[in-house]
């Protein structure tokens, strides 16, 4: 038996046949974000460019400076300088998380990135000062491999790597392979596959900051923490550091992710308030609950 496609669906595929590429992309924009939100976002993207364009115009490709006048020598790879690329200008959020991180970590002298892929952030806080250190924590081995050559280019930059997947202590947890490692353990199988033998995964065993600083590992003045839905193991594994010490953090949390693993972007927030913290956007403006009740991507600066 033949069934008809339905009509709303005929005349999406029409109009993008029909419409020009540019016109179909604000479209489906503002479906995504809402009308206001949408056009915020192109002009934010497009100061970005502008920026970003105008400080790279006489520069050749092997050589990026962000906003802010970091100079980043990057090597003939196309992922790593779409990445870095993502960071300067390509996702507004992206670029306001690298100024606000580089606004708080201002005064920091050891910072520790945590799920660095390919060492933007680690390169952008090193090649900042001469007296600043990072400590970039990569478990991926191909990211952890393009990490390495940045560093290779950027001799100035005190980056140690280190192959630890960061959580909480001594669990054993399985990671889905692809651009970033995604903590998938406990998870169910996407809609998309019918049992967890298809997914091609990887246990790796985990290690906590306490314990890291346990074996004499420099303290964090600041901490990036961006692991795809581990974010909250990290923070846990951390609870030592952050009632004595208190480092600034900045973490990327991802609703969807955080939620196949039993907890939510409100748990992580009300977990950093209990151990004193104070949460802001990557502006510096405090956020109130209604915040952590997005589905998209939440990137916050606990001081």
């Amino acid at each position: 038996m033949t069934f008809l496609s339905n009509p709303q669906s005929k005349a999406k595929t029409a109009a993008k046949a029909i419409l020009p590429k540019t016109i179909v992309a604000f479209i489906s924009g503002c479906r995504y974000r809402g009308y206001l939100a949408h056009v915020n976002y192109l002009l934010k993207r497009r100061k970005y460019h502008t920026q970003f364009a105008k400080a790279n115009a006489t520069l050749p490709e092997s050589t990026i400076v962000l906003p802010l006048g970091c100079r980043i020598q990057v090597p003939p790879d196309a992922e790593v300088y779409d990445a870095f690329q993502y960071f300067g200008w390509k996702e507004p959020a992206a670029a306001e998380e690298y100024l606000g991180f580089m606004n708080v970590a201002a005064k920091a002298k050891t910072f520790w990135d945590v799920g660095a892929l390919f060492g933007f952030f680690s390169l952008a806080f090193a090649l900042w000062g001469a007296d600043r250190r990072a400590l970039a924590f990569e478990p991926n081995p191909s990211s952890r491999a393009k990490l390495e050559e940045c560093l290779h280019l950027n001799p100035t930059a005190k980056v140690e790597v280190f192959d630890f997947a960061v959580g909480l202590p001594d669990k054993v947890v399985e990671f889905e392979r692809g651009f970033h490692y995604t903590a998938v353990t406990e998870s169910p199988a996407r809609p998309s596959e019918e049992n967890s033998a298809q997914r091609d995964t990887v246990a790796i065993k985990t290690v906590s900051i306490d314990e890291l600083i346990e074996r004499n590992l420099d303290p964090p003045d600041i901490i990036k923490i961006d692991v795809e839905g581990h974010e909250f193991d990290v923070l846990m594994g951390a609870r030592k550091l952050l009632l004595a010490k208190k480092p600034i953090l900045c973490v990327e949390l991802h609703p969807d992710l955080l939620a196949l693993r039993g907890t939510s972007s409100l748990a992580i927030a009300e977990y950093l308030e209990d151990a004193g913290y104070v949460i802001h956007d990557t502006s510096l403006k405090r956020v109130k609950k209604d915040f952590f009740k997005r589905q998209t991507t939440l990137r916050i600066v606990a001081t």
